[in-house]
């Protein structure tokens, strides 16, 4: 084994505080430049300058809504595409009873808009539809067209133009009773893809003439009318030709009062002449 040498305390010493040799690193060529020390960036408390907006995010613009009354307002608003449930189904394609079915005096079979109204509000309730019009409602001589949207949960059905005639020496309808008429109108049409409308069909309703209606006379000619339905306008009587004759009760409640009202007004008339003054003779 080799014997290690022996170091004294002051050789330590030396070899601790001994010098290392630099090494020399190469000169560059290129000179050195001196960072600039960074400024300090301070937020005044009185004015605030507003954050320009960033250049590369790109705004979406909403895009405008087709004009009410198209097809492409139809299709913005999810036409065909209402789902209904199989109860809501049923209640729309129910047959309409009898009492809610009229008979026009010239023998056309209907349902009156209140009634599709009322059958909308039990099967949607109330606020679930409503009818938007698309546009405003035109005149045509006395003929009030406005075109009629009809929207169920938010969603479009169809649209249709309702029409109603408005004569303007009619003091008991007022042109707004013209456009209300012409909203029931368009409602009616509105309703053929989604409510059953039996009498549509026209051998349902010739059937439905001959067991619910009868012809009478009036003062200006025939007219059909429900069985069980109020008296026709100055009717004097059952037709030889009407089916349902022995059904037929004849409106004696109502001629006695038309008599007793022409008997009143005969005498107020009479009472007048006697009370007015004779001119005297010149």
């Amino acid at each position: 084994m080799p014997k290690k040498k022996k170091t004294t305390a002051l050789a330590r010493r030396k070899k601790k505080t001994s010098p290392k040799r630099s090494v020399s690193k190469r000169a560059s060529s290129k000179p050195t430049r001196k960072k600039a020390p960074a400024k300090r960036v301070t937020r005044s408390t009185t004015t605030t300058a507003l954050a320009k907006p960033r250049t590369s995010i790109s705004r979406r613009e909403l895009p405008a809504l087709p004009t009410a009354g198209t097809t492409d307002h139809l299709a913005a608003y999810g036409a065909s595409t209402a789902k209904f449930t199989r109860a809501q189904t049923e209640k729309l394609m129910a047959e309409w009873p009898p009492h809610q079915v009229e008979i026009r005096y010239d023998r056309i079979v209907y349902v009156e808009a209140q009634k599709h109204r009322d059958r909308l509000t039990e099967v949607f309730g109330p606020g679930g539809w409503a009818e938007v019009p698309g546009g405003e409602f035109a005149a045509d001589g006395g003929l009030i067209v406005q075109l009629w949207q009809l929207f169920i949960g938010g969603v479009a059905i169809t649209q249709s133009l309702g029409e109603c005639q408005w004569v303007s020496s009619n003091t008991k309808m007022t042109k707004g009773d013209a456009v209300e008429g012409a909203k029931s109108n368009a409602l009616t049409r509105n309703c053929k893809g989604i409510m059953n409308q039996q009498w549509r069909d026209k051998t349902w309703a010739y059937n439905f003439t001959l067991r619910e209606g009868v012809l009478v006379k009036t003062q200006k000619g025939e007219a059909w009318r429900k069985v069980d339905g109020p008296p026709a306008d100055r009717e004097k009587g059952i037709d030889d030709r009407s089916p349902n004759r022995h059904r037929y009760q004849p409106p004696t409640a109502c001629n006695r009062c038309r008599a007793r009202h022409v008997q009143a007004r005969r005498q107020r008339h009479a009472s007048s002449r006697r009370m007015s003054p004779r001119p005297s003779p010149s």
